[in-house]
């Protein structure tokens, strides 16, 4: 229930890179969080080096789901996080 009443609970490092990058994205294209309709990362490619609980992989799944394709490497592969909530292991 906490969830539905306060929306997906991410660790706050995460969430900080996130809400830096989406600063950075907003002033791109000049419009304010507000505004926007669109998912904000739609058509980006971004990657992501280490895929820990804490920081690589929540900020995966917060990227992919506005809308960009994130690739998430680490030492034991490479994980594609795509904006339809699916996830593929990419060949080494």
């Amino acid at each position: 229930k906490a969830e539905k009443a306060l929306g997906p609970i991410h660790p706050c490092t995460a969430l900080a890179c996130f809400r830096i990058l989406e600063s950075f994205r907003l002033d791109k294209l000049n419009i304010n969080a507000m505004e926007s309709k669109r998912r904000l990362f739609e058509d980006v490619s971004i990657t992501i080096i280490n895929r820990s609980e804490v920081l690589g992989l929540p900020l995966a799944t917060m990227l992919a789901s506005q809308g960009a394709t994130v690739y998430s490497a680490d030492v034991d592969s490479i994980l594609q996080f795509l904006p339809n909530g699916k996830v593929k292991r990419m060949p080494n």
